[in-house]
């Protein structure tokens, strides 16, 4: 059978109504009146069930590609800063100041450490996990993250390394939104946890 479509002629006769097909090869096929109904209606169906399957064809490109995405923390390094030497610095030792990074704060104030790991794009222009003073970072909020290079850092570090990225679910979004909202508080406590008395 050919891939190319059947085309359909339809010649009125005063006795009798036939369909024919003219098939890839040229040859007429005659189809009588009483089995034009059932042809047309398996016709039909075989075009239903065709848009029914590239309907479901589509959904499930559009949840594979649906899975390329994260909720996550997102800051800035600030642009300059003074030292306690008294300079001004510009970003940080491996960061230039502006740079967005992606900032693994899931279990960061949980483990009571001064520094945290983010990733971003270092000053060699290749993505980098790098532990940052989190003064350093300004403007933090929550946004959902599509970049395949850092889904792909954050998906390995999760399966090779053991961390814990926020990921896709309700609660995730909920507590990556409620770190964002919260990182002043989370700073001033790590500034006095890290105070000499």
């Amino acid at each position: 059978m050919s891939k190319e479509k059947e085309k359909i002629t339809v010649v009125k006769d005063m006795k009798d109504l036939r369909v024919l097909t003219t098939s890839a090869t040229g040859r007429l096929v005659g189809m009588p009146a009483d089995q034009l109904e059932s042809y047309t209606k398996a016709q039909e169906e075989r075009k239903r069930l065709l848009e029914q399957q590239s309907k479901e064809d589509a959904n499930d490109n559009e949840e594979k590609e649906n899975k390329n995405w994260r909720f996550c923390v997102v800051g800035n390094i600030v642009r300059s800063h003074k030292g306690s030497d008294g300079e001004t610095y510009y970003g940080t030792k491996e960061f230039t100041g502006g740079t967005k990074v992606y900032i693994d704060g899931k279990n960061w104030f949980n483990f009571e450490r001064t520094d945290i790991a983010v990733i971003g794009l270092n000053r060699f222009k290749k993505y980098a996990i790098e532990s940052v003073d989190p003064q350093l970072i300004e403007n933090v909020r929550f946004q959902v993250i599509h970049k395949p290079v850092v889904l792909q850092i954050l998906d390995y570090e999760e399966c090779i390394e053991g961390w814990s990225w926020w990921g896709r679910t309700a609660q995730d979004k909920r507590e990556a939104k409620e770190f964002a909202e919260n990182w002043e508080d989370l700073l001033e406590t790590v500034r006095k946890r890290n105070r000499p008395d």
